[in-house]
């Protein structure tokens, strides 16, 4: 059955774009984790590590907040190599078999709000809705990577160019290939951090980035939540439906740096929906509709084979 099947009978309302400052209220919903034990492309890893907390708020009745509060929290006891220093250099999220063009999804409206040490958004031109994004704020280029045609076109005030490279990492960990991400959040203009990582995130150090989404109805006629999206994402993260993985330089410890997969931690998500402690997967009238993010994630069709 196609995914376009499920859509929202009415598609987008009007948005509002909403500074970080309003997003920061509940607490998070769950984690992702980077660190010696989550895999590593170095035989021994570095054991730099960091963590992503996704929180996700009803900013009014057409808008919901995605807030990423981002650590490095590399120390001697994180396993590996035993580093106590790293730069974290950026995160993404890899896709399967996704087409927002397939789904009918709009991002009107849709806002990135970067950081001091992660200004760059990263788009694959596949999801051809990236365009409709606005970088807020003075710490916010978002960049459209051309990666068909090995080019790329910029926004706000970033660059593109650079083709599917700018959203690589190179290499595989246990047969997941490290190539052709989709979605990127960096300090840099491409994911491999190129040049000098000293404007990155060191060790100690936290930092916090946002997107606002517009809602919109589902086939009930009703207004998607920042809940319903919390599920969607949680279940996709569980089921291993994205890729997540991220990259860290000027090590101190082992090779001097690390490219490491993510694992999801349910944090306060587990549980929430019922009394038998699974979590409750929403109807897909309500799960469909949510744009960008959520609406490359409900997508996924297949969970990425491991070996």
């Amino acid at each position: 059955m196609k995914w376009a099947s499920f859509l929202p009978a009415a598609l987008m309302a009007g948005g509002l774009s909403v500074g970080l400052t309003l997003m920061a209220q509940p607490a998070q919903a769950f984690s992702l984790f980077f660190d010696a034990t989550t895999g590593s492309t170095n035989n021994t890893p570095t054991g730099a590590s960091g963590r992503v907390d996704f929180t996700f708020t009803d900013l009014d009745a057409d808008t919901i907040g995605i807030q990423l509060d981002i650590f490095n929290t590399t120390d001697a006891i994180t396993g590996g190599a035993g580093a106590t220093e790293s730069k974290f250099m950026g995160f993404g999220f890899k896709f399967q078999d996704t087409s927002l063009t397939d789904l009918g999804l709009n991002t009107d409206s849709a806002t990135f709000t970067g950081s001091e040490y992660f200004s760059n958004l990263l788009l694959k031109d596949a999801l051809t809705l990236a365009d409709d994004i606005t970088a807020v704020g003075s710490n916010s280029d978002i960049s459209v990577v051309g990666t068909s045609a090995g080019g790329g076109k910029g926004k706000g005030k970033g660059k593109g160019g650079g083709g599917s490279q700018a959203l690589s990492l190179g290499g595989n960990i246990d047969g997941i290939s490290l190539d052709n991400f989709d979605l990127v959040i960096s300090n840099k203009d491409d994911f491999k951090g190129s040049g000098s990582p000293q404007s990155a995130l060191a060790a100690g150090q936290s930092s916090t980035v946002a997107f606002t989404l517009n809602a919109v109805l589902n086939q009930q006629n009703e207004r998607v939540t920042a809940s319903e999206l919390e599920d969607v994402l949680t279940n996709a993260f569980k089921n291993g439906d994205i890729l997540a993985a991220a990259r860290f330089k000027d090590v101190n410890a082992g090779e001097g740096s690390d490219k490491l997969l993510g694992e999801f931690d349910p944090g306060d998500a587990e549980g929430d929906n019922n009394d038998d402690g699974a979590t409750e997967v929403p109807e897909p009238s309500a799960i469909f509709g949510i744009a960008i993010v959520a609406g490359a994630l409900i997508a996924l069709k297949r969970r990425p084979a491991m070996t």
